[in-house]
């Protein structure tokens, strides 16, 4: 019983975690919205969009490959040293 009531509370907390990720996305998306408006007028609401897009995609490159490589990093070592991983 106490496997699955440990296994709850990991479930939670990485629903919790996940949760406020999404949170800070959200208001991430909000400023870079604003920082866009503020240097392009109404009038270049393509190129807003273009540029908005541009950036979310970098940064969302670079998340990936920043949490790429530490993962890979710590699973090795923790099979090496027989660590369980999360």
């Amino acid at each position: 019983m106490s496997e699955i009531k440990e296994e709850v509370i990991k479930t939670m907390a990485t629903l919790i975690t996940t949760a406020f990720g999404l949170i800070a996305a959200l208001a991430w998306n909000e400023a870079i919205k604003a920082l866009i408006q503020l240097f392009f007028k109404a009038g270049n609401a393509l190129t807003g969009l273009f540029v908005y897009a541009i950036i979310v995609t970098i940064l969302a490159y670079c998340n990936y490959n920043h949490r790429k490589e530490p993962r890979t990093f710590r699973n090795r070592n923790a099979r090496r040293l027989n660590i369980p991983v999360f």
